[in-house]
């Protein structure tokens, strides 16, 4: 459903807009009960519907100078990477795509293709894990994936974390040089290396997976079913 929207984020403002407009006019002016509830009920939904799409467009590292601005060059790049054939041909793990709206790409403004991979993983796990039938072996906190399974190296203590006992993925991305990106992996307060490159992203969420399955932590089989039945891990 993301990718059918358009790419421009004149075009997303508009399309909701528009829609939203619609639907209040079909409250305000029309007098069957049955007919306006309806119209509050295609509202609600349209609302739910872009604020889950904004979770998508919006990476964690731009929350603060500019994603919402960027949403669109966002969307954009989801397009690029899916319509580029298997094994996603034209993903750069350290860089992204320039043109958009005429720009160059930049690791201070734009997210990197890892970064952009990334979130969208963490924001169907977690929706996935939310709503799914498949999530009772989690409990209420896990069921948010990106609340306990994710961590920025630039705003949390890896030695805190050790402490802790934090399992889960690791943003090591190097502070100074912003279009390096690298995640590694915490399993129970231990540190695990994860190769550096074009595969981190991929290596990592897949570690992460398996050593909760070997671990037998419940409710990893939940992923299982959800992702097709299949065992990926």
């Amino acid at each position: 459903n993301l990718l059918k929207y358009e790419v421009d984020d004149a075009s997303l403002d508009e399309q909701f807009d528009a829609i939203v407009s619609r639907a209040f006019q079909m409250i305000a002016t029309n007098q069957n009960q049955q007919n306006a509830e309806q119209a509050r009920n295609i509202l609600t939904q349209v609302v739910q519907e872009r604020k889950k799409m904004e979770r998508y467009l919006s990476v964690q590292r731009h929350e603060n100078h500019g994603s919402f601005s960027y949403r669109g060059y966002v969307l954009q790049r989801l397009h690029t990477l899916v319509n580029s054939g298997d094994l996603m041909p034209k993903f750069t793990y350290d860089g992204g795509e320039n043109g958009w709206k005429g720009m160059e790409w930049k690791a201070d403004s734009f997210p990197t293709d890892s970064e952009v991979l990334m979130n969208v993983t963490a924001v169907w796990l977690d929706d996935t894990l939310h709503s799914s039938k498949y999530s009772t072996g989690f409990n209420s906190r896990q069921r948010s994936f990106q609340n306990y399974h994710m961590r920025n190296l630039s705003t949390s203590d890896i030695n805190t974390l050790k402490d802790q006992g934090f399992w889960g993925i690791l943003n090591a991305t190097n502070g100074q040089s912003l279009n390096r990106t690298h995640y590694k992996l915490m399993v129970e307060g231990k540190l695990w290396q994860v190769r550096s490159g074009r595969q981190n992203v991929f290596h990592t969420v897949l570690l992460l997976l398996y050593s909760m399955k070997k671990r037998k932590v419940k409710g990893i089989e939940s992923i299982e079913r959800i992702i097709g039945g299949r065992t990926y891990v």
